[in-house]
């Protein structure tokens, strides 16, 4: 935590003072009250000893920053990679780790890898042979050693962590129980198998449910390809949907009594420099409708990048599905 707070710190600020200079007189003022609360919130988890972690201030703002939003006391559980993707002789069997036993078996190792490949070509994300050779898109966190990719061979494996640690079989592996053995045998009950970008997401969505809003993570079709490949070669999973939020933040702005200290883009459109949060909640559909015809008397404009198209809903909330 000591290594990131002034870099934690600067950008927490900037997000503040943004939101500050959208309020004008006497509701910037309510503002900065609020902004003092939300700072001490991140002041707070800051330890004398400098021994706390980037993931430890994160699970301790979470609560806070709920009850800031609601007022109300949270009812929430939170969990960290390293708990919830721990990897040993007792856990091996969970639902999340089934999506590693089409990887681990020798049998069905190779069509894997080739489904990993296939749905990642053109994206800029590394396929397997950028990590070497037996790579699969896992890697594996040693305590005190770190994290590395997992390069599995016949008879041993390659963790690619700083130093490189090594495991040996006496057979093939042929089941994620063996792997949990030697993996515990080697080092400990206490490592996390961690799925890479494209494989995470099919890891968790065998037990839980994600809830992204509805522009988030460029990975998710990624993924759906990746386990439509893995269902074309015998290795389906029952994955669960992602729950996908939509957001209509402008149109809630009816429900604030706030003035508004208009950004210098948005003045012109609106003709105004402060605006009453409901009369900007009013009006900046037609406001944008008008602009539309701005540009489309100005001729043609560059379209924005859609690289990753998702589903879209009439409603706020809608689901995507992933699995094959």
């Amino acid at each position: 935590m000591r290594q990131v707070w002034p870099e934690l710190e600067a950008t927490f600020d900037w997000a503040l003072n943004t939101s500050l200079d959208s309020l004008f007189g006497q509701y910037r003022e309510d503002g900065e009250t609020q902004v003092d609360a939300l700072k001490t919130f991140l002041c707070d988890t800051q330890a004398e000893d400098g021994k706390k972690r980037l993931v430890d201030c994160y699970q301790e703002l979470l609560p806070n920053m709920s009850k800031f939003c609601t007022g109300a006391e949270p009812e929430m559980e939170t969990t960290r990679t390293t708990e919830l993707l721990r990897f040993n002789t007792k856990t091996f069997h969970l639902p999340r780790f089934e999506l590693v036993g089409c990887f681990v078996n020798q049998e069905c190792r190779t069509s894997s890898q080739a489904a990993y490949n296939t749905s990642v070509e053109g994206s800029g994300i590394f396929d397997l042979s950028r990590f070497g050779t037996g790579a699969i898109p896992f890697d594996l966190v040693i305590p005190g050693k770190g994290r590395g990719t997992i390069r599995l061979g016949t008879r041993g494996a390659v963790i690619e962590t700083r130093e490189p640690q090594f495991l040996s079989f006496k057979k093939p592996l042929t089941s994620l129980k063996e792997l949990a053995d030697a993996i515990e045998a080697k080092f400990g009950p206490d490592c996390a198998l961690v799925g890479k970008a494209v494989a995470l997401i099919g890891m968790l969505a065998r037990e839980f449910v994600f809830v992204f809003h509805e522009g988030a993570s460029s990975y998710v079709h990624r993924s759906r390809a990746f386990h439509q490949k893995l269902a074309e070669v015998g290795c389906k999973l029952a994955v669960k949907p992602i729950l996908r939020v939509q957001y209509s933040a402008w149109d809630a702005l009816k429900s604030s009594s706030t003035w508004l200290q208009l950004p210098e883009p948005l003045q012109g459109p609106f003709g105004v420099e402060h605006i009453w949060a409901q009369s900007f909640a009013r009006k900046w559909k037609s406001v944008a409708e008008e602009q539309e015809k701005v540009f489309g008397e100005a001729g043609p404009v560059a379209q924005p990048d859609r690289s990753y198209p998702l589903p879209r809903s009439n409603g706020r909330r809608f689901v995507e599905r992933i699995g094959g």
